[in-house]
């Protein structure tokens, strides 16, 4: 993958926003590289208790091994919607942590979610203000598909889906970043796939978008244009 964009803007009432666009050049080495991600399990190293790691690696090693084989079945130049969605996820996830310095965190399904209708967000992380970002991945072969993310986005927040998800992500925070979350300071991310509209263009529109100007009393916003 290569970044081609990396901005921060201000608008109304939110003064940290982010956007990043990358530009997948080899969609079967980027799907090679995600595979070999998935299959890096050293992170479950960190832990100190013996049950934590035993936990992580009960939940993790069978999950990737089936969305290693859903991602090495469909790697070629046409991928499926949900093939995309993990592909726009873990781009925007290490896009993030390489741009912005955040930490690291497993995507969700590492983590023990099943995923089956909209369980929750689809990846995590924090920032350097103890400010924990919650990610929404959406592939959508036919049109940029922020609308969709930023939609779901909205939806998860009303239904409290950032809050419930605290308990899948609390041994990767401290007690400061998920209590902010409990008071209201949070951020959100969207990743989503993007087509031919130039940056400018893209964020122009993101910016008229109605759940978009949802997120701006919230502590950031990152957004990240995947061109695959």
């Amino acid at each position: 993958m290569k970044i081609i964009d990396n901005l921060q803007f201000e608008f109304n009432e939110c003064k940290n926003i982010h956007f990043i666009r990358v530009e997948i050049e080899d969609l079967n080495e980027t799907i090679l590289n995600i595979i070999e991600s998935l299959n890096d399990l050293s992170w479950i190293n960190k832990f100190d208790d013996e049950y934590t790691k035993a936990c992580f690696l009960a939940r993790a090693i069978p999950t990737a091994k089936v969305l290693s084989k859903q991602l090495t079945e469909n790697c070629s130049d046409q991928i499926t919607q949900e093939t995309g969605e993990y592909v726009v996820s873990e781009i925007s996830r290490k896009s993030i942590i390489e741009k912005l310095n955040y930490l690291s965190i497993p995507i969700a399904e590492l983590l023990g979610r099943k995923k089956k209708g909209n369980p929750g967000f689809d990846f995590f992380t924090v920032n350097d203000t103890n400010i924990i970002i919650f990610g929404e991945a959406k592939y959508v072969a036919s049109q940029n598909a922020y609308g969709r993310g930023l939609c779901q986005i909205a939806e998860f927040i009303n239904q409290k889906k950032d809050i419930a998800d605290l308990k899948l992500i609390e041994d990767f925070c401290n007690k400061d970043s998920l209590n902010n979350v409990i008071n209201g300071k949070k951020g959100f991310a969207v990743g989503f796939s993007a087509k031919h509209e130039t940056t400018e263009a893209l964020i122009n529109n993101i910016k008229r978008n109605r759940d978009f100007l949802k997120l701006l009393q919230y502590e950031e916003i990152i957004i990240v244009a995947v061109n695959i």
